[in-house]
């Protein structure tokens, strides 16, 4: 290279320094000091990973099983796996009484949180109830319509008291007893018409239903009318 060539940094462009090739009690502290503070289980995949890999897979192995042995963290089979976690006596006794107020106050929490639900499932359907309702607008054309069928009945009933179009009462007793006499006369041809199909039935061989399809009978209940409600 010339004199005016620029210096080149034969280090620059090398890859930093791989963490997971400290020495092991480097690594040893590191990973107690994790499961110390963290103090809940993780097999040796999941140190890794959440050590963001500054241990190498086959150091953290070895630092494990150290750890272990020194009694300082402790190891459990799980399946086909390992779990390691801080040795619980070297954490201060918890006061079984701060447990139970700590226990009160979560049943305290989640009643409050229940009666908030509730206070909130209750105001969504008042809400949905209200967005149901009709609006302003659609309200005062409903309460013009209303009016309007109101003034129309008003009329009606003013042309009744003044008794305008009303019958008789001897024109309504004539409709009535023509009324009844009708259906006493219906009454009366359907009697004798089921005799008639009756007596014909008892020598005829095919079905009544037939029969009626032959003569072209038409019954009451087909074209909508029932006797009885007369």
């Amino acid at each position: 290279t010339g004199a005016n060539s620029p210096a080149v940094c034969e280090t620059c462009s090398m890859p930093p320094k791989k963490v997971q090739e400290k020495d092991e009690a480097a690594a040893a502290t590191m990973v107690l000091d994790y499961l110390m503070k963290q103090n809940r289980p993780y097999n040796a995949g999941d140190i890794y990973t959440n050590l963001h890999e500054q241990v190498g897979k086959t150091v953290l192995l070895r630092v494990l099983t150290t750890l272990t042995e020194q009694n300082k963290i402790k190891e459990k089979p799980y399946g086909k796996q390992k779990i390691y976690y801080a040795d619980q006596s070297k954490f201060d006794k918890v006061d079984t009484s701060e447990l139970d107020k700590m226990d009160g106050e979560i049943e305290r929490l989640k009643a409050e949180e229940s009666t908030a639900a509730k206070g909130v499932e209750q105001q969504e359907q008042e809400l949905k109830e209200l967005e149901s309702e009709p609006g302003t607008e659609e309200a005062k054309k409903m309460a013009a319509t209303l009016k309007t069928e109101n003034d129309r009945l008003e009329a009606k009933l003013e042309k009744l008291r003044n008794a305008e179009g009303q019958i008789s009462e001897t024109e309504r007793t004539r409709i009535f007893a023509q009324y009844d006499r009708y259906v006493r006369e219906w009454r009366k041809r359907k009697r004798m018409a089921n005799d008639i199909l009756d007596a014909i039935l008892e020598s005829y061989p095919k079905s009544k239903k037939i029969l009626y399809e032959e003569i072209g009978v038409v019954l009451d209940e087909d074209s909508g009318a029932d006797l009885k409600s007369f």
